[in-house]
Order: C-alpha cells, then sequence, then structure tokens
C-alpha cells in the first residue's frame, strides 16, 4: 500500500502571515473618513494591518482638540475619546475590521532611534514620528514598516533616512473644510445673490451684434467737389433744357363769357372775363429771375459736396436696454459715452426738428415767364376785395375747416411725464455728442428691450477713424451700475458727385 495523504491543513498552518506595521501622523485621523470604512486593499494585498498609535500624534492630537468648533477640532476630540478607551482595552488595541485584519494599536512607549540621524530634527514632531517608525524598522528587521502619511515634509524625510513610506490615498480624504472665514463669505455672497434677486437687472447689447467683442466695422462714402468743366457743362444742359422765353403771348387785352364751372351759383351772376397782358414790369421781373435762376444753378452745383453730406446716410448702431430683473429700477440713467476716439454719436432728431432741418437736395426750378392771364371781373362794380371776402367766408364755415379748429381748441392742455417712459436729458437730440445721457422714473421690468439708436459721425476726410463707447445704466436700487463696451472702426471713401449732379439735371421738371 502507498503512503497514507492527509488533508493540507498543516500546510496552511505553516503559511507565513503577510502583516504590515504602519505608522500613520495626525492627519490620518483628522482630515480622512473613519479608518473603518476606508478601503484597505488599496494598500496592497495584507492578512494583517496594526496602525501605530504613537506619541508625537497622541499629542497633536491633544492639542487640535481645544482649537475651537471647527472640523478639526471635533475630530481630534472624537479620537480622543478613542484613545481613552484604549488605554482601558486590552493589550491597548482596537479591531477596526476583520478582513484583511485591520488593528488600532496606541503605542507610546516606542521610542525614537538614537542617536538622530543628522538629518532628522527630534524637535520637529514629523521627524519626531519618522525617528519612531525608523527606530521600530531597526529592532524588527524582518516586519513590514510603512510611515503614512498624506504631508510631503514627513514623506521626504523617511526617504532620506530609508524608511519605506505610502501616501493616503484621495479617497480617503474628506472634502476640503469650510472654515469660519469661508462660511462668512457664502453667507455673504448668498445675502448678495438674494438682494440682486430682489433688484432690478439690466442687459446691455449691441446691434450689430458683437458677441466675440471685436470692433464693429463700418464704412462711409463722401463727395468729391464738381471740376469747372463738368459743372459748365451740366449748365449747359439746364440752359438748353429750359431756354430764357422770349414769347410773352398777346399784347392786346380780350374779353369773353365764363363758363359756369369757374364761377357757379350766385357768384356767376355779372361776371366776365378779361384777358390782361404781360405788362413790361412782370417781363423784366422774370428776366432778372432767370439770371438769379442761372446764378442759383451754378451754386448748387458748386457746392452740391456740402450739400449732399449734411443729408448723409451715416452708418448707424442701437444700443438695446432691458431690465430683466423681478422689480422695477428707480430714477434710472442711461450713459453713452464715447470714451476714446474721434467719432461722435448722434441721438435720432425730435420730430419737429427734423421737419425745421430736412435738406432737400435739388436744383431751383426755372422761373414761369409772363404771358398774360385771365380774370374775372364783375359788371354790377362789386370789387375784388368784396369777391375775394365772400368766397372765403364760405370756405371758413365749411366743415373741414371747423375740423381744424380742434387743435387749436386743446393746445392749452400738457400732459405730465410718464413715469415710465424714457426721456433725453440734456441738450437737442438731434446734434453730435460725446456723452449723452437718458432718464426714466421707473423702468419697468418684464417689457420689451428699449432701443437706443445713434448715428455714428465722423470728420468728412479720407481715413480710418475708430472710438470705444461705454454704455453704463444706473438705479436707485441698482446695488452696481450695469457696464458694457463697443469699439467702432469707420473707413471713409472718397466718390465723385458728378453722377449726383447728372440725376438733379434730369429730374429737374420741364
Amino acid at each position: 500500500m502507498g503512503r497514507k495523504q492527509y488533508p493540507s491543513v498543516f500546510n496552511s498552518v505553516l503559511t507565513t502571515v503577510k502583516k504590515l506595521y504602519l505608522f500613520p501622523d495626525t492627519n490620518i485621523f483628522l482630515q480622512c473618513r473613519p479608518l473603518e470604512q476606508v478601503s484597505w486593499s488599496v494598500l496592497g494585498e495584507w492578512d494583517q494591518i496594526e496602525i501605530m498609535l504613537t506619541r508625537p500624534v497622541v499629542q497633536e492630537i491633544d492639542r487640535q482638540k481645544g482649537m475651537g468648533n471647527g472640523r478639526k477640532a471635533k475630530r481630534a476630540r472624537k479620537v480622543s475619546s478613542l484613545i481613552g478607551k484604549l488605554l482601558e482595552a486590552e493589550d491597548e488595541r482596537q479591531t477596526l475590521r476583520e478582513r484583511p485584519l485591520v488593528q488600532l494599536c496606541l503605542r507610546q512607549k516606542l521610542k525614537p532611534d538614537e542617536p538622530p540621524s543628522e538629518d532628522l530634527n527630534y524637535e520637529e514632531q514629523d521627524d519626531k514620528l519618522v525617528g519612531i517608525a525608523l527606530g521600530f524598522q531597526k529592532s524588527h528587521p524582518d516586519a513590514e514598516v510603512r510611515l503614512l502619511s498624506y504631508d510631503t515634509g514627513p514623506m521626504a524625510s523617511a526617504k532620506v533616512v530609508g524608511l519605506k513610506y505610502l501616501t493616503v490615498p484621495e479617497e480617503w480624504l474628506l472634502p476640503p473644510e469650510t472654515d469660519d472665514s469661508e462660511k462668512q463669505i457664502n453667507a455673504l455672497k448668498a445675502t448678495i445673490a438674494k438682494l440682486e434677486r430682489s433688484e432690478p437687472s439690466f442687459e446691455v447689447r449691441f446691434l450689430p451684434e458683437n458677441q466675440d467683442k471685436k470692433p464693429i466695422q463700418m464704412s462711409l462714402t463722401v463727395f468729391q467737389p464738381l471740376s469747372r468743366k463738368e459743372r459748365d457743362e451740366l449748365l449747359a444742359r439746364l440752359v438748353a433744357r429750359f431756354p430764357q422765353c422770349t414769347d410773352f403771348g398777346p399784347s392786346e387785352a380780350q374779353e369773353r363769357i365764363p363758363k359756369r364751372n369757374k364761377a357757379p351759383g350766385i357768384l356767376g351772376i355779372g361776371l366776365k372775363e378779361v384777358f390782361h397782358p404781360a405788362t413790361d414790369d412782370e417781363i423784366n421781373k422774370y428776366r432778372m429771375a432767370y439770371a438769379e435762376w442761372e446764378q442759383k444753378c451754378a451754386e448748387t452745383l458748386s457746392n452740391l459736396p456740402s450739400l449732399l453730406h449734411k443729408c448723409l446716410p451715416w452708418p448707424e448702431i442701437v444700443v438695446q436696454i432691458e431690465n430683466t430683473g423681478s422689480r422695477p429700477a428707480d430714477h434710472t440713467l442711461v450713459v453713452v459715452d464715447v470714451v476714446q476716439g474721434n467719432i461722435r454719436l448722434r441721438p435720432p432728431k425730435c420730430q419737429e426738428d427734423d421737419e425745421e432741418n430736412k435738406t432737400n437736395v435739388c436744383l431751383p426750378p426755372a422761373p414761369t415767364a409772363p404771358i398774360g392771364k385771365w380774370e374775372l371781373e364783375n359788371i354790377f362794380g362789386m370789387s375784388k376785395a368784396m369777391l375775394g371776402n365772400f368766397a372765403r367766408a364760405q370756405q371758413f364755415l365749411s366743415p373741414s375747416s371747423i375740423d381744424r379748429l380742434g387743435p387749436l381748441l386743446h393746445a392749452s392742455r400738457r400732459d405730465s411725464r410718464d413715469p415710465n417712459k424714457i426721456y433725453f436729458k440734456v441738450g437737442r437730440q438731434g446734434e453730435p455728442r460725446q456723452r449723452i445721457e437718458y432718464e426714466c422714473a421707473q423702468w419697468r421690468h418684464a417689457q420689451s428691450a428699449e432701443d437706443f439708436e445713434f448715428e455714428v459721425l465722423c470728420p468728412l476726410e479720407p481715413g480710418t477713424y475708430s472710438a470705444s463707447v461705454k454704455v453704463e445704466v444706473h438705479a436707485a436700487n441698482l446695488t452696481e451700475p450695469v457696464e458694457d463696451w463697443l469699439k467702432i472702426e469707420l473707413s471713409v471713401t472718397e466718390s465723385s458727385c458728378l453722377e449726383v449732379a447728372e440725376q438733379m439735371v434730369t429730374a429737374l421738371g420741364g
């Protein structure tokens, strides 16, 4: 018979247990999750881990537990209570986990390695902890000893003296602690955010859109004067189209019976039409007017660039401002300021100013030559003045004329300012300005954005002009003013006005 085989239980008893001695620094207890909750497998495959709680660590915990009510102090007091239980436990140890077997051991009697290494200063608690672990390693040469820390100081000291160390895994660490000052800052931020939510909130936008904050590129064409030859040729065309009249109609008076539609009703009784030839005075006035017309046409063509520049279609920008907050804004002030550059902004003119300053660039019409005229006369002796007064009385009493009196009857009524309307603050709106201000007594929220339109003006000389435009919105119940910037570049080129002049000559009626 062969040799009897026995179970391998005896072999398992003889297997060496892999045991690790860990010397943690104080932060392992104060800035990591509870040691019974962490994953120990990240440190390697060990059957048993003994956590050696030494005197330098106990002393630091005792110091930290009296440092107020922060997280460190609270954790230190909790660990200090655990140390008290360890003092009363058998062999001064406590099991934290079964697999692997993790035990916390109180080892205050361990001493630092003597004599101390030249690289260690036992006056420093970190170096003293390294010295204790080094001394334990030397007295247990076959043991696996490691320093466990998250700080570079003790790890550097361990490396210098040849002591192995492990870095605390990131997953063991607690989230960063919020100290009292940070808590106060966060509380203030929350208060500010609450106040801001109860304030108006303005959003400023620019049209054309400028999301990338690059300068808005614009262009403008100005006009060169006509040459003397061009002007003279155009004048010759005008004189050819509208020559001076030499025929002024019949030179003798005539009479005829008027048609009924010229003198209806009672006014048509006893009337006749009489032809009056053009007088010498009228003919002389016409000839003088014709000479003046030629002179005005010459002046208009000579000054055409300046006349065109008065009605030049300047480039425009639009500033959109909207109250996106939850409250109306009180006593709002909008400031649009050209901070740098040689560009000016011009708000749109008021309707009255626009009508008053409207420039119509055209050539004056040629004067009409006198050729005599037919007039109504009364055979009963009623004068022209009497006829005219009677006709005007009929016209004044017509329904349409009475309707025109309405605005005059109500002209004295003056409405007070609308508190929700935006008003131009200083000066006339149609003037170029470096700084423009608007005001509103109560700018409503949850309304559509308000558009502020501006013409962009610059010198009428070829070149490139630039500026930075700053927009600010202030309000009595707004903690901080809202501010935004826009950069503008305006390129000016020059062109002849001959084509425009030719169009004006063609457009002049016969």
